[in-house]
């Protein structure tokens, strides 16, 4: 699930910015970068952030703010940048390429500067560590504030998208037990005749015969599946309210998906088959929506 959330905290004019921006994940990713972050800040951020957000991959992105300059005062880390350059340098080495014209070092510099934010920033000079410390995790707890909330407005979007979803399930279902009784209708004539032929092969037991049938019957019946089946779309409408359900729906989606393999390998009728494919269908397209769900 997308998600986006800023906040800065400024003190006459300076301060710093905390922005967050997250994308789907099957579990929670932090990334952090910015300036003055240090190992013990870092930490404290990844807490915060785990304290609210179960799944995703999270960027944070920490900048120092200076409203006083005109423009903002901008430093430059010479040494990080640097080293960058000799990784872009090893890089092209490693590959047999030739890193020596000044237009490639040029695009290399261009790219660094253009991903690398931290590099090219207003610089915290008026702030120790602890002070600065305090402003980033206050901006942090309004960021992630924001952060959740617009999370939350795009899981309602998906709410009401997997309730429509469901409805067309419940659709394909009810089409499918309709079906059952002359679907079961067409196969008790298939299995009397099989029976005849049963019969008319003498070295067969009535026993035999009579377990021949049982298979065939257990075979073609799907009432268990479709009850099942219906179970578990009552499970999914009940938890699409509940709070963080992307697990619990994803294990829901693999059990739909397993009724309904059954009945397909099980039902011996065309249009049953259909049915089946439609659902398949729908089952995946809500599998992926789910992903986005905590």
């Amino acid at each position: 699930m997308t998600g986006h959330g800023q906040a800065r905290r400024l003190i006459a004019g300076r301060g710093c910015q905390v922005e967050l921006r997250g994308v789907n994940h099957r579990f929670l990713e932090v990334n952090i970068r910015g300036v003055a972050v240090s190992f013990s800040l870092e930490r404290s951020i990844r807490e915060v952030i785990a304290g609210s957000v179960e799944r995703g991959r999270v960027d944070v992105v920490v900048s120092a703010v200076d409203e006083k300059s005109a423009g903002g005062a901008i430093s430059l880390d010479g040494p990080k940048l640097e080293s960058m350059l000799r990784l872009y340098q090893q890089a092209f080495e490693q590959t047999g390429l030739s890193f020596c014209s000044d237009e490639i070092r040029q695009q290399a510099l261009l790219q660094i500067l253009g991903r690398y934010d931290s590099l090219l920033s207003p610089d915290p000079v008026s702030f120790n560590e602890a002070e600065w410390s305090s402003l980033v995790l206050d901006s942090l707890g309004e960021a992630v504030d924001g952060f959740v909330a617009s999370r939350k407005v795009e899981g309602e979007r998906l709410a009401l998208d997997l309730r429509e979803r469901r409805e067309r399930l419940k659709g394909y279902h009810s089409e499918i037990a309709e079906t059952v009784e002359s679907v079961s209708e067409r196969i008790r004539d298939r299995m009397r005749q099989r029976i005849s032929r049963l019969i008319e092969d003498s070295s067969l037991s009535e026993e035999r015969i009579a377990q021949e049938v049982a298979i065939l019957a257990e075979r073609s019946d799907i009432t268990e599946e479709l009850v099942r089946f219906r179970v578990h779309l009552e499970e999914l409408e009940k938890n699409l309210d509940g709070g963080r359900v992307g697990r619990r729906l994803d294990f829901i989606i693999q059990e739909l998906g397993r009724e309904i393999n059954t009945i397909g390998s099980k039902a011996q009728d065309a249009s049953v088959q259909q049915l089946v494919i439609e659902i398949k269908g729908e089952l995946e397209r809500i599998r992926e929506q789910v992903q986005n769900i905590e």
